[in-house]
């Protein structure tokens, strides 16, 4: 099975391809946890940017992205709190297949481990040029 993504058209449509390598900046972070239940969702807004030469150049056209992840487990931040995170290898994989009960995504930070977590679904909410 392949990433599923609630909302990808929004992207492709306003920047003509949807790449979660184009993640540079995360803006804000949202964690929102039910008092009745376990489960927690995770809302982020964060800059993207095609990928080029020079990336990310904030000289250069960026879109406001605002998505939100469902059943979020595992989440760790690193170096966040101090204005905007840059995140210089964001990448979403598919791990539904592991028999993981409610996981079907680990979302990442390849490069400098600035956020990781799990999740059960992803949708993009907004996307806007900023």
């Amino acid at each position: 099975m392949s990433i599923k993504i609630e909302g990808i058209e929004k992207a492709e449509h306003v920047i003509g391809r949807w790449e979660p390598g184009d993640l540079c900046l995360i803006e804000a972070i949202k964690l929102v946890s039910e008092p009745d239940c376990c489960d927690s969702n995770l809302e982020v807004i964060a800059l993207f940017q095609k990928r080029a030469d020079s990336w990310p150049n904030f000289d250069k056209e960026m879109f406001r992205v605002v998505i939100s992840f469902t059943d979020v487990s595992n989440l760790s931040l690193k170096d966040f709190g101090s204005g905007g995170v840059q995140i210089m290898g964001f990448e979403i994989r598919f791990i539904g297949d592991r028999g993981l009960e409610g996981i079907n995504y680990e979302i990442e930070d390849y490069e400098d481990n600035r956020i990781c977590f799990n999740c059960r679904s992803i949708n993009i909410y907004s996307v806007s040029p900023c």
